[in-house]
């Protein structure tokens, strides 16, 4: 039920500020982010220690004492004994200065809330599911690091026992593989897993791709199904200079019943 407005008994009208109006009205000219007083919701968010408080208070206590002495006339006050004195020498009652304190406050808790927000828009989120490590060969295509099995995507090499005549070429493209790894760290961008379970990812070394290296000394193959053709051309080249495998005799069955087309 609304309730029912109050009437005034004297015949002479008088200019009065209700004092809950007078709070709403500082906190709309002192709120900021959407917030202020008067029933709008607080700024809650933390303040962060590398914004300047000798920027914001200096302006903000002069537009906030200004604000609150003109409310003080308004109200028909005299500054009470004892009240404090603004930046530019006027006095301000206890009760203004109370509410200045608090507009301060949440001027201060404003700015520093954009400033924070700004700060964290331009700080770049890392890549948070790269692999990235030294890493044990385990064949031709497949490596480890930190525990974790890793099948390198897009290209094939021999299994284990594969040979082109008395060559185990599943040993040589496996020592091809920790030959060019060597110690160094190695950087995976992972894409999936396989039927085994393992994460297959596309992987390198300062920058060069362990496929590229791979496929292009002859110890693997292009599989277009997974790399959409990324190292064709490095297939193409070695067949043609018959590096590898492409220069060894090699059984029909070398790669099994595997489908190498797209």
């Amino acid at each position: 039920m609304a309730a029912h407005p109050t009437h005034s008994t004297s015949n002479a009208p008088k200019k009065t500020i209700d004092k809950t109006q007078s709070n709403q009205s500082i906190g709309s000219s002192m709120g900021c982010c959407g917030t202020g007083f008067g029933g709008r919701e607080p700024a809650s968010k933390a303040m962060s220690s590398h914004i300047s408080l000798k920027v914001i208070l200096p302006t903000t206590l002069h537009l906030s004492s200004k604000r609150v002495h003109e409310l003080d006339k308004l109200k028909g006050e005299a500054p009470m004994s004892g009240g404090q004195t603004d930046a530019e020498g006027r006095h301000i009652s206890w009760h203004s200065a109370v509410m200045l304190a608090f507009a301060l406050m949440t001027v201060t808790s404003c700015n520093v809330d954009v400033a924070t927000e700004q700060t964290q828009a331009e700080t770049p989120t890392p890549a948070t599911n790269e692999i990235v490590g030294i890493a044990s060969v385990i064949d031709g295509d497949t490596i480890e690091i930190h525990g974790e099995r890793i099948r390198l995507s897009g290209f094939d090499t021999p299994e284990r026992g594969a040979r082109c005549g008395d060559i185990d070429v599943y040993q040589t493209a496996s020592l091809a593989l920790a030959d060019f790894i060597a110690n160094r760290t190695v950087a995976c961008a992972p894409g999936g897993t396989d039927r085994y379970n393992r994460v297959t990812a596309t992987c390198s070394v300062n920058g060069a791709d362990l496929g590229d290296y791979i496929v292009s000394q002859g110890w693997g193959r292009d599989w277009p199904r997974y790399s959409n053709g990324a190292y064709a051309d490095e297939e193409r080249a070695a067949r043609s200079a018959q590096r590898g495998l492409w220069g060894l005799q090699c059984p029909a069955d070398l790669w099994g019943d595997r489908n190498y087309s797209r």
